[in-house]
């Protein structure tokens, strides 16, 4: 019944909410003139069970969502960055030697089994013992992800581990800036959005938390999925089909791509940013539909619920290491103590300063899956 009265409800207000938002984004000549989603096959919605779908409810302290090292890895990771440290190595283009972290790497492979890939999708690592500098802090993260698989390049410049902080206060996403470029808060999303191909793991990594607020924030999707299921099934449909995608950071070509698909276990996955794909449309002049508009705006309604929310502050050192694709993220609006700017001062640190680093693992699990069928699209 209230499923029922919940989606009569929804198709009473789409052509409404669907036309301001198209107006907002396109003017009131392209909202007249939207054409419907490509057609392709989809997925009959229907609930999974998984372990990936949790409530915060189902933890019953901030500390049961925290993991601990082994002595052994704190030990040989500690001992590994310090010698690493003393040649001031640039993450980008160097080269990790695994064979010297053998305990890290058994570590990092259970972790992967236990909690990223068949566990809830997310953990957070506490720091190393006696690695305090932002340089160690930062080589530690980033030994770990090698332990796991394929570090990335996450933009043009061909950086690896990227660091995220404010760099101009007065500069927002909505005039192009980059999520992790900002301090704005909300806009829950997964990373996996600049590049077509699909990857697993995200680590982000507290390097210096923030003045005021910077809370991070954590999602089932397959909660979301479930919920959309239930409320909305022809929302789980339009997920399925095709969207527009900005290469940012990448370049100012485009891809197109569901948001929604699935793994080969059959476990929803998610590929969302809804600000970077508002302007990938809006660039290309295409505006977004009736049917799209009401699917991304359930998504986002969905993240904003405090049900589904996880809230917890990161201190110096720790880490959240998330299943990308099955774990919305994001944070609430932050204030630095200092002024923001274009290079951030790492041996005098006083803004929120975060490291993000992606990983493409040997799982197979994800191979082959939701890649675009239209690639470098010219604006």
């Amino acid at each position: 019944m209230a499923s029922r009265f919940v989606r009569n409800t929804l198709q009473l207000i789409r052509p409404v909410v669907s036309q301001q938002h198209q107006q907002r984004c396109y003017g009131a000549a392209a909202a007249a003139t939207a054409t419907k989603a490509d057609t392709q096959t989809v997925r009959p919605p229907k609930k999974v069970n998984s372990s990936k779908h949790y409530l915060p409810g189902d933890f019953p302290n901030e500390q049961s969502l925290r993991l601990s090292f082994p002595d052994a890895v704190h030990k040989e990771l500690s001992a590994y960055v310090r010698s690493v440290a003393k040649t001031k190595p640039n993450i980008d283009t160097m080269k990790v030697d695994t064979s010297k972290l053998q305990a890290t790497q058994e570590f990092c492979k259970q972790v992967e089994q236990d909690h990223i890939l068949n566990g809830r999708g997310f953990v957070i690592l506490p720091p190393i013992k006696g690695l305090d500098t932002i340089p160690e802090m930062r080589l530690a993260t980033f030994f770990m992800t090698a332990c796991c698989g394929e570090p990335l390049v996450q933009n043009a410049e061909g950086n690896k581990g990227v660091l995220v902080y404010d760099r101009d206060a007065s500069r927002l996403m909505r005039d192009g800036q980059r999520y992790h470029q900002s301090h704005e808060g909300g806009s829950l999303h997964t990373d996996n959005v600049n590049v077509p191909d699909v990857w697993e793991s995200m680590f982000l990594t507290c390097l210096y938390p923030a003045f005021l607020g910077g809370e991070s924030i954590v999602v089932s999707a397959t909660a979301v999925h479930n919920y959309l299921v239930e409320v909305c099934p022809e929302a789980i449909e339009t997920l399925q089909r095709d969207y527009y995608f900005e290469y940012r950071g990448f370049s100012n070509k485009f891809y197109k791509a569901p948001i929604l698909f699935y793994n080969t276990r059959g476990e929803p996955c998610f590929r969302y940013l809804r600000d970077y794909m508002e302007s990938a449309h809006k660039r290309l002049n295409t505006p977004l539909t009736n049917e799209q508009l009401l699917a991304i705006d359930l998504i986002d309604a969905c993240n904003e619920l405090s049900k589904f929310q996880l809230r917890t502050s990161f201190a110096k050192g720790e880490t959240l290491w998330c299943n990308d694709v099955q774990t919305f993220h994001g944070r609430t609006r932050f204030v630095d103590s200092g002024k923001a700017g274009l290079v951030y001062d790492l041996d005098h640190p006083e803004n929120r300063l975060y490291q993000r680093t992606w990983v493409k693992t040997e799982n197979k699990d994800f191979r082959g899956i939701n890649q675009s069928r239209y690639e470098n699209i010219d604006a």
